[in-house]
């Protein structure tokens, strides 16, 4: 027994001895080669971090932070130098000098940013490494085959680096006989045609991420990948436009997490998920599934299977609920939104769940009907109902939910007062959103709610002064409301560290000056203060916001300049100054310093002087609306390189990409703009203006200034130009011969010039034209015909007294003279045409009756037409023995007087 406890001592002490430790818990020194190795390795990175800074040429590297150590031999053996969750963040190469580090065992440098550098070769050569973690790291290139030398290799992540990485095969894969974890998230290997074989060589592989690596170049089946060993498969966004595969379910018993999102699998969901009973968490979500959801999938999420997570959101799916909420008595998190499940839910459903923490249900044309003394028996963190029946009332049921995180109740139709209770319901609270009811009530002072990051509740009957927020909130949205009072209490928002994002305030009550706070509002990115009664000149502390991409201030009473501080917003995507009193020129520097601009709008303000050739230089604008000012010269000479495509780019707002720390924000959504469009007023939102406002919207209005000078020809490059409107100035000259080519055009006007000669006839080839107005100038000549250019009525063409034809009353010359000419020719001979016109009608119809009475009868009756040619027949017999007899008669009597007497 004795000796037994002294080899237990013994092997306590040889593991203790051996346990490597973090800074101070070291025994013994770091290696000096080692130390300056890592020296080496911070000089590739410059000054850019306060990372490193405990890293110097003195002490032990031992006690650097993120610096690990084997506590016996002393040597270096792990660096996590993880900036995820961090924002100071490593930039540079990274350096050979990690070669002098050979027996790191734990890599991890996510998160920092390599600049687009390749993932360096020499690191297939730290034979000890055993976790390399790079995801995120932006990365860039071909992934290097000599990873393939790291047979310790138990955990490879090379993940999210922004599909800039690829590989040319993967043999490579082979190599690594001890990986567990390999996560090639965001790695082009769609062109790989073997890679379900070198996965298939991974016997110890445990899990495996695959998202959104380009897969789907297989259409007709998903190739089989031998699943056996894995507890996690991440197979989401690769597009596998096929039904879901039997192989999933024959050998993915150990399963725990399955992601299949963000594909085009096509069909039902299987019924065969009795087989994976190991199963945690499944997402097939954005998928186009249809059909109800099978009965063995909801018997696995009952309380006595394994499955907590169920995502199911954004598909085709159908049928009732009912049934199928009774068998997730078991889940933890519930996500159906985005479906079409129809379905009366009560409180009878609900009842059996215990452990649900997040329900989602939102987007569903479903009926929320529960009691009001209603107590759930389970405690949620995020609740989401938007777009579902929730009913007139505030759901009190929801003041016993004291650990919500997440709130989303859009668009449920609720009419009622906000209660107190709900503004204090929660003090982990971080997403709230309310928009699109008809709230009312007064918000409340919520300066105290730290924790929120995201509040949207605009589209209500929300008034009284504008309320107190967070100093860390990121979104703040009151838009469509009727707030009242000064907008300088916004200033409390801005003291230094704030992090607001996102603001809106439009279309409410606001009045006053705008506040001359924003010096600290470096993180605003959107900023929407549209349709208020705001006054006064654009503050110059705007130009600190040099993250702002969008700045409405459409439609207040805001006087002066454009300030020049204006130019240092040099993110700006969308700059809206329209419906105010602004006035002087517009800036040179707009189109020479704001190059990211893709709408600019002007309109309805008094400009003056002339258009700066300037904005030439906006390469990606696709709206430019300064009409309705006081704007004088000729049109720039412009090709705007964005108008020129045919084809809309796929989304408008597309490369913006407005990112917060916590949510992806929907631009458009949140950033309504006002235009005259098809000579209508409009304001353009993601609900109002649709599909259409986000993808095809490229427009040119001048009009109602005091443009001179000839139509540039430039302008009929713009082929993916939807609306040109250049009316009401003094522009003069002729219409271009080639403004046919503009096919996108689906709104023309340059009525109301001084434009003179002949429409051009390839006005009849724009096809997608609905709206063309050339009335009021000096047009001439005849109005071109064909296709839909027929539909356009008088109005179009009014005021141009030289025009003729159709639709005008007035004929063309043309066709007067042809007309004149058959007159005098009539004359000459004696006629009068007017007289004598209709007795030939007469005489033809007459004789065409008659020959057609006659000959159709004996065409159509068999008897009528046999006794005719009989009757000829007959006739004609007659005639021939008549013509004989006389013929006869007349030879003798010839004959007689020839003989002598």
């Amino acid at each position: 027994m004795r000796l037994m406890m002294l080899q237990l001592l013994a092997i306590t002490i040889t593991i203790i001895s051996s346990r490597p430790t973090w800074g101070d818990e070291l025994k013994g020194q770091c290696i000096e080669g080692e130390r300056q190795a890592l020296l080496k390795f911070k000089e590739a990175f410059g000054n850019t971090s306060n990372r490193l800074s405990s890293w110097n040429s003195g002490g032990d590297c031992c006690k650097w932070k993120e610096v690990r150590c084997n506590g016996t031999t002393g040597h270096v053996i792990s660096l996590h130098l993880n900036s995820s969750y961090s924002d100071d963040t490593l930039r540079g190469e990274l350096s050979s000098s990690m070669l002098g580090l050979p027996y790191v065992t734990s890599l991890d440098l996510s998160g920092n940013d390599f600049m687009k550098t390749q993932v360096p070769e020499f690191l297939g050569s730290l034979h000890h490494l055993e976790h390399l973690i790079l995801a995120s790291a932006n990365f860039s290139g071909t992934i290097p085959y000599q990873l393939g030398n790291l047979s310790r290799l138990q955990s490879l992540d090379l993940s999210w680096n922004d599909f800039n990485l690829t590989v040319n095969n993967l043999d490579w894969l082979h190599g690594l006989s001890s990986l567990k974890v390999l996560d090639l998230s965001y790695v082009q290997i769609g062109s790989v045609e073997n890679w379900h074989d070198a996965l298939n060589m991974l016997p110890s592989l445990v899990e495996l991420h695959l998202a959104f690596c380009q897969l789907s170049n297989h259409p007709l089946s998903l190739p089989y990948v031998n699943i056996s060993s894995l507890e996690v498969l991440d197979l989401g966004g690769n597009d596998f436009n096929v039904a879901i595969p039997d192989w999933l379910f024959e050998s993915g018993h150990r399963l725990q997490h399955l992601d299949l999102s963000h594909n085009k699998f096509q069909g039902q969901i299987p019924d065969k998920f009795h087989n994976m009973k190991s199963l945690v968490s499944l997402d097939i979500s954005e998928n186009n599934l249809v059909g109800p959801i099978p009965s063995t999938l909801c018997q696995l999420a009952n309380q006595r299977h394994s499955l907590k997570e169920l995502y199911l959101w954004n598909n085709l799916l159908n049928g009732t609920l009912e049934n199928s909420l009774a068998q997730f008595s078991g889940l933890v998190v519930l996500d159906l939104s985005q479906n079409n499940f129809k379905s009366v839910i009560t409180d009878a459903h609900l009842d059996k769940f215990r452990n649900l923490k997040q329900m989602t249900l939102s987007l569903n044309p479903l009926t929320i009907n529960l009691k009001d003394d209603w107590v759930p028996s389970f405690e949620l963190e995020m609740l989401r109902l938007a777009h579902c029946r929730l009913g007139h009332e505030f759901p009190r049921w929801i003041q016993s939910q004291k650990s919500l995180s997440i709130i989303d109740l859009s668009g449920a139709n609720i009419s009622d007062a906000v209660p107190d209770w709900f503004w204090n319901l929660s003090p982990t609270i971080r997403y709230l959103n309310l928009s699109y009811n008809h709230l009312t009530g007064f918000v409340p002072d919520l300066s105290s709610h730290v924790s929120l990051r995201f509040l949207d509740l605009s589209k209500n009957n929300f008034s009284g002064p504008l309320p107190l927020f967070p100093p860390n909130i990121l979104v703040l949205d009151l838009g469509e409301n009727t707030i009242f009072g000064p907008i300088s209490r916004v200033c409390a928002m801005f003291g230094l560290g704030n992090s607001l994002e996102i603001l809106d305030l439009s279309f409410n009550n606001l009045l006053g000056n705008i506040p001359n706070c924003w010096t600290y509002g470096q993180n605003l990115t959107i900023l929407n203060l549209a349709n208020n009664h705001l006054s006064g000149p654009i503050p110059d502390s705007f130009g600190s916001l040099i993250r702002l991409q969008t700045l409405s201030l459409d439609g207040n009473n805001i006087s002066g300049k454009i300030p020049l501080s204006l130019k240092n917003c040099k993110s700006l995507v969308l700059l809206d100054l329209g419906n105010n009193q602004l006035s002087g020129t517009i800036p040179t520097w707009i189109g020479e310093e704001l190059h990211h601009l893709k709408a600019l709008i002007l309109s309805s303000n008094a400009f003056e002087g002339y258009i700066p050739p300037q904005l030439c230089q906006l390469k990606k604008l696709v709206i430019l609306a300064i009409s309705l000012n006081q704007l004088s010269g000729a049109i720039p000479q412009c090709v705007f390189p964005n108008m020129v495509v045919e084809q809309s780019t796929p989304d408008f707002y597309g490369t913006l990409g407005i990112t917060s720390s916590y949510f992806s924000i929907n631009y458009y959504d949140l950033v309504p703009f006002a235009l005259i469009w098809k000579r209508n007023y409009y304001v353009y939102s993601g609900h109002h203006a649709g599909y259409w406002a986000i993808h095809a919207l490229k427009i040119i209005d001048l009009s109602s200034n005091s443009l001179s000078g000839d139509i540039p020809q430039e302008i009929t490059r713009h082929v993916g130009l939807k609306s040109l409107n250049l009316s009401r100035n003094i522009l003069d000259g002729s219409i271009p011969s080639n403004i046919g080519e503009m096919k996108s055009l689906e709104a023309l006007d340059l009525s109301m010039n001084q434009l003179s000669g002949k429409i051009p006839t390839s006005i009849a080839t724009m096809d997608e034209l609905q709206n063309w107005n050339v009335s009021n100038n000096n047009l001439s000549g005849e109005i071109p015909r064909g296709n839909h250019l027929d539909t356009f009525d008088y109005s179009s063409y009014m005021g141009n007294p030289n025009l003729c034809g159709h639709p005008l009353t007035s004929t063309c010359p043309s066709e007067e003279s042809l007309q004149d000419s058959h007159h005098r020719q009539g004359q000459a001979h004696g006629w009068d045409w007017d007289k004598i016109h209709p007795f030939y009608m007469s005489m033809a119809l007459g004789f065409l009756t008659s020959f057609w009475a006659f000959w159709g009868s004996l065409l159509l009756c068999r008897s009528w037409r046999h006794a005719y040619f009989h009757f000829l027949s007959h006739i004609c017999d007659k005639v021939y023995v008549m013509t004989a007899v006389v013929e006869a008669k007349l030879r003798r009597k010839f004959w007689s007087q020839q003989v002598p007497k």
